[in-house]
């Protein structure tokens, strides 16, 4: 039922589109399933971002985004935000209303201010590829946190691989859920995410020189004003491994700036601001990461993808 309300919302949106757009100025004969796909899928040397930040056109998409989804602030929404409707990346909140009688409605809308749950973050990234709530590779993840029916199960799988992942028994179920911070964004992009390891050059964290970028980093993060805390390893290497279960509980005092933030935090922040991934201030690492930031870091990751694949 749910799904099926969604379903057509979006159906109709790419109706509009289409017919605003005569049939095929986004879209050729078939709609794009993953954000990639949406990216590099053009009829006349464009690229949808390019076409939908041209200034009559945003007007129009606009009209359509409001009729379709209700929010207070529509006129304050970057156009990135309608990637989640086009591309199928980031559902849009679903509010479910129940009244006497077993009356149950769902109020549809965009949200762009709104958390992101964990579970949300890894399906979004997972759909830059593979697509959305995708189902034609699901396996109970390697640490058994994450099923096959879970539609984040390959999102999570991502980023679980195996037992030396950051992520492995590090969340309970209820953590994914729960609403993720930047934090987390990115130390889980810079340690598990293929394409990204790969722009930094990281063949496996294990065997990574952390002390050569480590000087230069403490003095980036005392100009920010904050204070960093360097764990190693039983061996003396940098820990890039820190997260302790239950998660709640570890990142608790580090939110609150109670405890120094672990180096490994920063030197995700500062190699993913310099591969032009996240363009955040430092104090927002602190904060959790919205519906439109989401959008937002989905395209650069997506222009990674679409360089790295034509390098193949």
């Amino acid at each position: 039922m749910l799904r099926d309300i969604v379903i057509q919302s979006r159906k109709r949106i790419i109706e509009s589109v289409q017919q605003l757009s005569q049939s095929s100025l986004f879209f050729k004969d078939t709609e794009p399933k993953t954000l990639y796909e949406l990216i590099t899928t053009t009829d006349d040397g464009l690229s949808f971002i390019q076409k939908i930040n041209d200034k009559t056109l945003n007007k129009e998409l606009r009209n359509i985004y409001h009729k379709e989804f209700t929010t207070d602030i529509i006129s304050d929404c970057p156009m990135e935000m309608l990637l989640c409707f086009f591309s199928n990346t980031l559902l849009p909140q679903v509010e479910r209303k129940e009244y006497d009688k077993g009356h149950v409605e769902y109020n549809i809308k965009a949200n762009p201010l709104g958390t992101v749950s964990r579970g949300e973050f890894f399906d979004s990234i997972n759909a830059i590829v593979v697509g959305a709530n995708s189902i034609y590779d699901r396996t109970i993840s390697v640490d058994g946190m994450v099923f096959e029916y879970d539609y984040f199960n390959m999102g999570y799988n991502l980023f679980c691989r195996d037992k030396d992942s950051v992520l492995y028994r590090k969340l309970h179920r209820a953590d994914l859920i729960q609403p993720i911070t930047w934090l987390e964004v990115v130390y889980y992009l810079t340690f598990e995410y293929l394409p990204i390891r790969q722009a930094l050059n990281i063949i496996h964290p294990k065997y990574y020189d952390f002390s050569r970028y480590l000087k230069e980093d403490i003095h980036s993060a005392e100009y920010a004003g904050i204070k960093l805390s360097v764990k190693c390893d039983s061996e003396g290497f940098i820990d890039y491994n820190i997260l302790e279960t239950p998660i709640k509980e570890y990142m608790s005092p580090i939110l609150n700036k109670t405890y120094a933030l672990p180096y490994i935090f920063w030197f995700s922040y500062q190699r993913l601001k310099e591969i032009n991934i996240v363009n955040i201030s430092s104090d927002s690492l602190f904060k959790y990461i919205s519906r439109e930031q989401v959008c937002v870091l989905l395209l650069a990751i997506t222009e990674l993808v679409t360089i790295e694949r034509s390098l193949d």
